[in-house]
Order: C-alpha cells, then structure tokens, then sequence
C-alpha cells in the first residue's frame, strides 16, 4: 500500500502503458541530472489520400521524452513495440 504506481511499475510489475515508460523515463533521466520534458500526443501512421492529411485516431495516443543531450532536445521513447 505504500508504493506509488510508478515504483510498483520499476520494481514488481515492469510492464505498462507508454505513460508508465515515459514517466520513468524521465524521473530516472532528471535524477542523473539531465533535463527533460515529458510529452504526450499522437504518434500518427496512416495517411489519407483522399482526405490529403494524416490520420489521428484515439489509439494513437501516445507519450516519451524529450532530454536535453548535445545542445538540442532529443526525443526518448523507451515503449516497446509490443
């Protein structure tokens, strides 16, 4: 009952939703004293022809990382593919 979700997701159950990889990602980044920015939106695949535009669906959301490496804001995304 003490742990927060996101212990319970490092140490016991390791597995989750982007929000959770994302998360730690940054907690553990910022405590090696890197600077981050947690961000979330769409990761977009599909193109429309017909309509001339991307598609945006709900389970396209998403979230990762920015860290401030080498001069420029580096996107982090440490989700798995599967």
């Amino acid at each position: 009952p003490w742990r927060t979700p996101l212990a319970t997701f490092l140490t016991t159950e390791r597995r989750g939703h982007c929000e959770h990889f994302a998360s730690a990602t940054a907690l553990m980044l910022r405590a090696a004293g890197i600077p981050t920015r947690y961000a979330v939106g769409y990761a977009v695949d599909e193109y429309s022809r017909l309509e001339g535009a991307w598609l945006a669906r709900a389970r396209d959301a998403h979230a990762w990382v920015y860290a401030w490496y080498d001069g420029a804001w580096q996107v982090v995304d440490t989700t798995p593919a599967t």
